[in-house]
């Protein structure tokens, strides 16, 4: 499957500038141009970056686990984790026992992601998992600012300021009135947040954030 959902229209993504898999941009370099900012009251500034069009790939179920020993790939003990795995250099974001989500660390390295999801597909194990369909049902936002946990309060229930909730951390919970994962991960230099939930609800999301934002 091609790293770059050329078909996928999230909300931002008729403004996508085009860019060749020969450049060696980050994930955040490349989407800068889809940043958009509010400014709230009495508050800084919020981005929120649509990064839906970049590949994902998760493996959930029986089996799983074994099947990423298998390959040496260490995974984090604690389940609502995310930890990079060096030697592939993707992120590996652990939502259960035997629940992964992969991601990737930057453009260059959209080899990596479909190497994996080729080795888990040829793979003859009887059991490894099943494919979770990650990069098809869920949308991928990263919004992030100083002031992004008290914007988030209104509508997600936990605790997400910096110092309740370390970068890596995963929490799976509610924002905008929809189950949604946010993983810490500061990606754009400040205090930001992936958040992944149903795709077709993005445009409900991007709706829901601006008004909380500007509101």
């Amino acid at each position: 499957m091609a790293f770059l959902a050329a078909a996928r229209r999230t909300p931002f993504g008729d403004v996508y500038a085009e860019f060749s898999e020969g450049e060696t941009r980050s994930i955040d370099e490349a989407s800068r141009q889809a940043t958009v900012l509010f400014e709230r009251k009495g508050g800084g500034p919020i981005d929120l970056r649509d990064l839906t069009r970049y590949g994902r790939f998760g493996v959930k179920g029986r089996g799983a686990s074994d099947w990423l020993r298998s390959k040496g790939i260490a995974f984090p003990e604690r389940i609502n984790t995310l930890a990079p795995i060096a030697s592939r250099t993707l992120d590996i974001v652990r939502l259960g026992a035997e629940d992964y989500l992969f991601l990737p660390q930057s453009v260059e390295q959209s080899a990596s992601l479909s190497a994996l999801r080729t080795e888990w597909e040829a793979d003859g194990l009887p059991r490894k998992g099943f494919n979770a369909w990650r990069e098809e049902v869920w949308a991928w936002f990263h919004i992030s600012g100083t002031d992004v946990a008290e914007l988030l309060a209104k509508t997600c229930p936990v605790d997400l300021n910096a110092d309740r909730l370390p970068v890596r951390s995963v929490v799976q919970s509610r924002v905008a009135q929809m189950d949604c994962i946010l993983a810490r991960t500061d990606r754009a230099g400040n205090h930001g947040f992936d958040l992944f939930f149903d795709v077709a609800s993005a445009s409900f999301m991007m709706r829901s954030l601006r008004e909380l934002g500007i509101g």
